[in-house]
């Protein structure tokens, strides 16, 4: 399927699973993997524009929720990032990439999927989910259609589950086969992108209420996440009461009102 315009793509999941790799494989670039932005919910780097096949992409890589920071997160700094985020989301996405190791479904893969599913894109996105360290399974297929009613059972609806392998080896006598494996599982990836991807991308929102509103909701998933429960606010309030509850400065709330 040919597209007009760059397919959009968020790709979420937590610190350590295999994000940038994914990204790096798909886009063809060399970003810095490992613990990156660990500690700072909401976290995001855009891509480069890039082409594959007939069709151009555009990627955001964010970071979701983590267990490992519940409690320790600083909410402010969490809250800046989630408005970046939302900012480069103004242009919506045409398709979702939620990203895991292969393993069991932890809470943070539900908390993450309620998140970016169901709060951040409210269901009008679709997602596809890309299972990472799946080298030593053959095929690497196989993992999918053995564990995808796991995830259905939990409530977990992806359109489709990806399983592959993206990192490299540690072990350069190996990495030859891994080579192998990636562009097997890109060439999977993109078919499945093609196949899901709406034909235009999807808004998360279009007005100052309405990123009022997303901004309201995503904040009070990040609160019953992290513990911060005496942060919640009302989903009606204005923008500049919101941002002044959450610790913003006179100049800070200025600067993101003054977007619109």
């Amino acid at each position: 399927m040919n597209f007009t315009q760059p397919i959009r793509i968020l790709v979420f999941g937590t610190a350590g699973v295999g994000k940038t790799s994914v990204c790096n494989t798909l886009s063809n670039e060399k970003r810095e993997t490992g613990n990156r932005a660990r500690g700072v919910t909401f976290e995001s780097q855009l891509y480069n524009e890039f082409s594959y096949a007939e069709n151009q992409y555009l990627i955001t890589d964010t970071i979701g929720l983590n267990e490992a920071d519940t409690g320790a997160v600083k909410s402010k700094e969490s809250l800046k990032a989630l408005i970046k985020l939302l900012k480069n989301s103004k242009d919506g996405y045409n398709v979702l990439i939620h990203v895991m190791k292969i393993g069991r479904i932890t809470n943070e893969i539900s908390y993450n999927y309620k998140l970016f599913i169901d709060t951040i894109a409210q269901n009008k996105i679709p997602c596809i989910l890309i299972v990472t360290g799946c080298e030593n399974v053959q095929p690497m297929e196989k993992w999918a259609k053995e564990n995808k009613h796991y995830f259905e059972e939990e409530g977990l609806l992806y359109k489709e589950i990806v399983a592959g392998c993206f990192g490299e080896s540690e072990n350069p006598l190996f990495e030859s086969e891994f080579k192998k494996l990636r562009a097997l599982s890109m060439e999977k990836t993109f078919s499945k992108i093609e196949e899901c991807a709406t034909p235009y991308s999807i808004r998360i929102y279009k007005s100052q209420p309405e990123f009022t509103k997303a901004i309201s909701r995503i904040w009070n998933i990040f609160c019953d996440f992290s513990g911060y429960t005496n942060l919640k606010i009302k989903i009606n309030e204005k923008i500049q009461i919101i941002l002044a509850k959450m610790g913003l400065t006179k100049s800070e709330i200025e600067e993101i009102v003054k977007t619109f």
